[in-house]
């Protein structure tokens, strides 16, 4: 008879526990980056999200992969993260900016971030980095983001978000279409203009448009000529002679700058938003997250 010793039974059964582990793990960490523990990729989320909720708990299709699978999906993203923190501590001695970073970005940061991009990376040769227009903080965990730059205030507390900075909300037009059309001298004016505005599916209608000057208000429900729906190009169509657009000032900068658009109504605010870098948690936020918040604060404080 083959007698094995206590202590020799409890490695035995610590390796095999840890090789199940083991497995489980790669799985998980392909339902959470996109692949499989093969290389091969994944498109559908929710197969990710129900081929990792099924290594740990019962799934129930009742209860729908979105609702039950979306905590814990972000959850197994978590223990990635912390895990690749860990080993990169245990080669470097401390935590490098590295692995690909999910980006979600108000239209109002494409030129800017577009133009400056190369430099963070220059800075952080180990990262590659995804861009996507999103103003959701729910695009967190629908799309996997790592971060958004969110305009606007913050409602949902369930996110961590750190205040960078905040953005004026200004009026344009092209000179051509200024000189067609007229000069607005007041904000009832705009009702006889052609207005260009956004139109995306995560914000509120942007065809009331609301002025103060001292303690007058004036709220304009401007007559669209152009929808853009993923809110991208507000200027460059404004410079074409579309009509007139209210941006926030970030984007507006580089228009005026070369002349091809001006400021109208200057006596007249649009208001302000605050800007938020948003992240699902603050546990241990990877070092490159921490990276882009930083670069970020800094395209706002110039």
């Amino acid at each position: 008879m083959l007698r094995t010793s206590s202590n020799n039974g409890q490695v035995a059964g610590d390796q095999i526990f840890l090789s199940c582990r083991r497995d489980k793990f790669l799985h998980l960490r392909g339902a959470c980056t996109g692949c499989t523990p093969f290389g091969h990729e994944q498109d559908d989320r929710g197969a990710r999200i129900r081929a990792a909720i099924g290594l740990v708990q019962p799934f129930d299709p009742a209860a729908g992969a979105d609702r039950c699978g979306a905590s814990y999906y972000e959850s197994c993203r978590q223990i990635i993260r912390d895990m690749e923190e860990a080993e990169a501590r245990a080669k470097h001695g401390s935590a490098e900016a590295s692995g690909t970073l999910r980006i979600g970005l108000h239209p109002v940061f494409g030129f800017c971030v577009y133009s400056r991009i190369g430099e963070f990376l220059s800075a952080h040769p180990g990262i590659n980095a995804e861009l996507s227009h999103t103003n959701s903080p729910a695009s967190l965990l629908e799309q996997g983001l790592d971060v958004i730059l969110r305009v606007g205030p913050l409602q949902d507390s369930s996110f961590v978000a750190r205040e960078l900075g905040s953005l004026d909300l200004q009026v344009y037009a092209s000179p051509p279409y200024l000189r067609a059309h007229g000069h607005p001298q007041h904000p009832r004016d705009l009702v006889r203009h052609h207005a260009i505005i956004p139109g995306r599916l995560d914000e509120e209608s942007f065809a009331s448009w609301t002025f103060s000057n001292g303690r007058k208000q004036e709220v304009v429900r401007v007559p669209a000529r152009l929808v853009l729906h993923e809110g991208v190009g507000l200027g460059v169509c404004a410079v074409g002679g579309v009509g007139i657009v209210r941006m926030y000032d970030l984007a507006g900068h580089p228009f005026t700058k070369d002349g091809s658009l001006e400021v109208i109504l200057r006596h007249w605010s649009s208001g302000r938003d605050p800007v938020f870098a948003v992240i699902p948690n603050r546990r241990n936020v990877p070092a490159k997250v921490r990276a882009f918040i930083e670069f970020a604060a800094s395209l706002l404080a110039r």
